[in-house]
């Protein structure tokens, strides 16, 4: 990760990104080709969150940033990046952190896609353009109107311990872009061992694997 004055940038793999050190709209970008994606959360901390790299393991040293409480008091988010893909987690340090979850049957962890070129979302022959709402586990095709295509890998979550279960993202059609919710099944959360992480993981290719860029963690199979 190159530092500039307001952000981090990596020039150096089959893709481009740069990452906002301030948490804010388009905190993400990942840039293939003439395509960029743009990742913001829909609701922000009342107070600043700014980006912290990773220096204490070796295997993410200046390729990953870490925003503290990004989606609550416990919740934190990464960004991590390898030579193929672009990683976003979410960081559940215990359960406390989610709340009451008692009568709901998922934890809904939701951000928002935009992208300069205007984008579609493509799976099992199935278009977002079309259905509006697309809930999926598996991978999905982000399509644009100048032919470039990147793929949004099939999410999973793990816990501490290394148990891997295989999640849903919904995609629903906005004004304002695609909304993405991952939506993690309350049941499994509640016997998890904490920190639980989370991920919707970003390549310009198909074949890059399922889950975190280490090839550790949620990488059991899914991005």
């Amino acid at each position: 990760l190159a530092d500039t004055r307001d952000e981090w940038k990596m020039n150096k793999a089959g893709y481009k990104a740069r990452i906002k050190k301030n948490l804010s709209d388009n905190f993400a970008a990942f840039i293939n080709g003439s395509q960029e994606l743009y990742f913001s959360l829909i609701d922000y901390p009342e107070n600043a969150v700014n980006a912290e790299k990773t220096v204490s393991e070796s295997q993410w040293l200046n390729r990953q940033a870490v925003y503290k409480d990004a989606l609550g008091k416990g919740i934190n988010m990464t960004v991590s990046l390898n030579n193929e893909m672009l990683v976003k987690e979410a960081v559940i340090n215990d359960l406390s952190a989610l709340g009451d979850i008692s009568g709901k049957e998922h934890y809904d962890i939701p951000f928002k896609l935009t992208s300069n070129n205007s984008i579609d979302i493509e799976v099992g022959g199935k278009f977002l353009s079309e259905e509006k709402i697309i809930t999926t586990d598996k991978t999905v095709k982000i399509i644009d109107n100048k032919g470039i295509t990147s793929y949004i890998l099939a999410p999973k979550a793990m816990d501490s311990e290394g148990n891997a279960i295989n999640i849903s993202i919904e995609y629903k059609l906005t004004k304002g872009g695609i909304t993405l919710t991952k939506k993690l099944p309350t049941s499994w959360l509640k016997n998890a061992s904490y920190p639980v992480r989370t991920d919707a993981t970003v390549s310009y290719y198909s074949g890059a694997g399922d889950g975190r860029a280490d090839g550790a963690g949620c990488a059991a199979g899914a991005g």
